[in-house]
C-alpha cells in the first residue's frame, strides 16, 4: 500500500508540467502535509516530527519556513487561514491545501 502511494506521488511529479509557476514551496509544503495526513503515525509527536523534518529538508523558501513556524504562536483555529493568506499573498493567486487545513487546526 505504501509503495503504491509513493508511486502515485512520483508519477504526479513526472507527468505534471514543470515550470517555476507550477512548483513552489507552498505547494511542496502541501505535498508534505498530504503525505503526513496519509501516514499511519499513531501519535501527534511523530506526525509533527515528520512534517517539520520534511519542511526543513525539502522547502527552500525562508518565507514559507518562517510562516510555518510563526503560525504556531496563533490559536489553532487561526493557523490555516494565516498560512493560506500568506501563500496567496506570495503566489499572487488563490491557494488551498485540504491536508494542511485538517492538520493545522
Amino acid at each position: 500500500m505504501k509503495s503504491a502511494r509513493y508511486l502515485i506521488i512520483i508519477l504526479a511529479f513526472f507527468t505534471a508540467p514543470v515550470s517555476a509557476e507550477n512548483i513552489n514551496d507552498f505547494d511542496i509544503t502541501c505535498v508534505i502535509f498530504t503525505e503526513a495526513k496519509n501516514t499511519t503515525f499513531k501519535n501527534h509527536e511523530a506526525l509533527s516530527a515528520y512534517i517539520e523534518e520534511n519542511i526543513t529538508a525539502r522547502v527552500q523558501s525562508k518565507a514559507v519556513k518562517d510562516t510555518y513556524y510563526v503560525i504556531f504562536n496563533l490559536p489553532p483555529e487561526e493557523r490555516y487561514d494565516v498560512f493560506k493568506k500568506s501563500a496567496e499573498h506570495e503566489l499572487k493567486r488563490e491557494w488551498d491545501c485540504p491536508a494542511a487545513k485538517a492538520l493545522l487546526r
